[in-house]
């Protein structure tokens, strides 16, 4: 229910970041420091995101590794946009038919029913061909200033040396410390004594956590860069690890695999340009187009009449997306249609103000209302004082994605479950296909075209509302990066709209009075019910602003020049 008056109540934000000289902002703050390291020893943006990433593998595995996959995107100085898709893929080996299924509804991250034994979630099988080294040796390479080896040294040091147990990552270890021990590989990696979490500082210091076998395998990158993961001795314990554990790799699937440079979409959002990796940027194109008709003047941000026009904006923009998968790499087909002024001021024009409009479920993961949950997925974004700017969303999907490690300190991600289990959807399984990511980070140039900013979050299905929500709040409300972060939020499940307790009571009766379907949810510590994004901002001045979620250990950090 809404917070309640009568009560005291924990009430969480964060201050502004403030910089001149550059800024990183990550999931883990340890992650977001190796970035900030990386600017001040003259690393760009690209650098700071990629020893960020590279970082994260480390101390956030539950999240994301160097065995999962993701977008990036790169704005130069000069305003040049590029993207790279580094989305993971279906094994060759593998079939729209390869997961034997049950019947029974399966409540998980994407609501694809019953498959027997969890198999597309936890083991060997759920397993997909991983993008990520791939993906950041690329952006390293085409668009960063150091080298490569520089830039993952704070990653190789967290590694080697260890670092300090966070009570974050410790609660992960904990939750899921039978299915851990079940894959002794990797137990006797991420488990203390190979049994127990490791424990953060509470009545006295934290366990340092090393990881040795990670910390070789990363210098082999350093120094021979993607190639040392995708073929020789890394490679083929990869392979071993995901077949041994049931899975279908071979050594061709990490040989064959590339990560795709692009050429980011880009609309115009009330005289802002807003750009996104194409594979992914499709719907948030679609929300911008259609929400560009409406008129939120005199609305204020949290107000039912505001929130439905959202409510409903999404509602049709999802069906279209179910209906007409927005593929990989291109907007061509119906979105080309799909994302034309002609069809999105017609979809306007749908949208009735106080009541809700009945549209037909087209696919499974619409049929059903599901609690989601998060996927582990990570956020990174960097300024530069030059103007640059990069963002990344990576994740393993799942919690420790698979399960399955290689000896080599490889945490495999659990892709497969990103595709329809069974034959005959837009997004079954195909060997050699790539996900419709939901994940992409968003690049704005305001109308002075000197003032920039990225918007992103981690969050799993949650990432899209987020971060959609948020670029509304700055760019129709006028609101900061951190007050655009802290601001209520809601989020979707099947045809529940999901609100903010810190909402009105009168705004979830009004909501409900329009026909919505509404749960009243709040958001806590160890929640993710409406995602954790982050913004960075760079003002015409050059001053440098962070935003971020108040709940989580997101941090944004940087520094001033000399």
């Amino acid at each position: 229910m809404p917070m309640d008056p009568t009560r005291s109540n924990w009430m969480h934000d964060k201050t502004e970041a403030l910089a001149s000289g550059g800024m990183v902002s990550s999931r883990h703050p340890l992650s977001a420091e190796a970035g900030l390291e990386i600017l001040r020893a003259g690393g760009n943006a690209v650098d700071a995101a990629v020893a960020a990433s590279f970082a994260e593998s480390v101390v956030q595995p539950a999240a994301s590794t160097i065995g999962g996959g993701g977008l990036f995107s790169v704005r130069q100085p000069d305003g040049t946009a590029h993207g790279i898709n580094y989305m993971w893929q279906a094994p060759i080996a593998a079939s729209a038919d390869m997961f034997p299924m049950e019947g029974a509804p399966m409540r998980g991250l994407f609501g694809w029913s019953g498959v027997k034994d969890k198999a597309n979630e936890i083991g060997g099988l759920a397993a997909a061909v991983p993008g990520s080294v791939a993906g950041l040796a690329k952006a390293s390479e085409d668009f960063g200033r150091l080298p490569l080896a520089e830039v993952m040294k704070p990653a190789i040091r967290l590694a080697r040396d260890g670092f300090p147990m966070d009570w974050y990552g410790s609660l992960m270890a904990g939750i899921h410390l039978d299915i851990l021990k079940s894959y002794p590989v990797t137990a006797g990696m991420l488990l203390r004594d190979g049994e127990f979490p490791y424990r953060p500082s509470m009545i006295g210091p934290a366990d340092l956590h090393r990881q040795r076998e990670l910390a070789e395998t990363l210098e082999a990158i350093a120094v021979q860069g993607a190639k040392a993961f995708y073929t020789g001795e890394i490679a083929a314990s990869i392979v071993e690890a995901v077949n041994v554990n049931g899975g279908v790799f071979s050594l061709r699937d990490l040989e064959t695999y590339e990560a795709i440079g692009s050429t980011p979409l880009e609309v115009s959002y009330r005289g802002h340009r807003v750009q996104g990796e194409p594979s992914g940027f499709t719907i948030y194109a679609q929300v911008l187009n259609v929400l560009s008709h409406l008129d939120f003047s005199g609305l204020a941000p949290d107000s039912a009449e505001r929130l439905h026009l959202f409510i409903e904006t999404f509602r049709h923009c999802s069906r279209d997306r179910a209906k007409f998968d927005p593929g990989f790499g291109t907007a061509e087909g119906p979105w080309s249609y799909l994302l034309s002024t002609e069809y999105s001021a017609n979809l306007a024009r749908q949208i009735e103000p106080g009541r809700r409009v009945d549209i037909p479920a087209t696919t499974l993961e619409h049929k059903e209302a599901f609690r989601a949950g998060e996927s582990r997925t990570v956020h990174i974004a960097a300024i530069d004082a030059e103007g640059g700017m990069a963002s990344l969303t990576e994740t393993v999907i799942g919690n420790y994605g698979s399960f399955v490690m290689s000896d080599t300190g490889v945490l495999l991600n659990n892709g497969m479950i990103t595709f329809a289990p069974v034959p005959g959807y837009s997004n079954s399984i195909v060997p050699g296909r790539r996900p419709s990511p939901f994940i992409t980070p968003l690049h704005v140039t305001r109308p002075d075209g000197r003032s920039i900013m990225t918007i992103g979050s981690s969050g799993g299905s949650k990432i899209m509302t987020s971060v959609l929500q948020i670029a509304s709040y700055i760019i129709d409300h006028g609101m900061s990066p951190q007050q655009a972060t802290s601001f209520p939020r809601i989020d979707f499940e099947g045809d529940i709209v999901v609100l903010d307790s810190r909402l009105s009571s009168e705004t979830v009766r009004k909501l409900e009075r329009y026909g919505h379907a509404v749960e009243v949810r709040a958001e806590e510590l160890a929640t993710f019910e409406y995602g954790n994004p982050c913004v960075l901002a760079r003002d015409a001045d050059g001053t440098i602003r962070g935003g971020v979620n108040p709940f989580q250990a997101t941090v944004a950090v940087g520094y001033d020049h000399a």
